[in-house]
């Protein structure tokens, strides 16, 4: 009788998790909290890749009180 339940149990579990045809049923808040984060870590890294790029990269030179100054960058 054992057996019967747990075999009952998991049959309408996974039911419930994969739908009518086999295929895995996500909430729909779910998949909003996924593109959010997705969206989310994607302008991050390119504002950190814009943030590294925008450097200029050459000399710098100022005329100021003490002088000339060159900088190599």
């Amino acid at each position: 009788m054992d057996r019967v339940f747990h075999h009952d149990f998991m049959r309408d579990l996974m039911e419930r998790l994969t739908g009518r045809h086999g295929l895995a049923v996500v909430s729909r808040n779910f998949l909003f909290l996924i593109i959010g984060a997705l969206a989310v870590v994607t302008a991050l890294l390119g504002y950190r890749y814009y943030e590294e790029h925008k450097k200029t990269s050459g000399i710098q030179i100022d005329i100021g009180k003490g002088g000339v100054s060159i900088e190599e960058k």
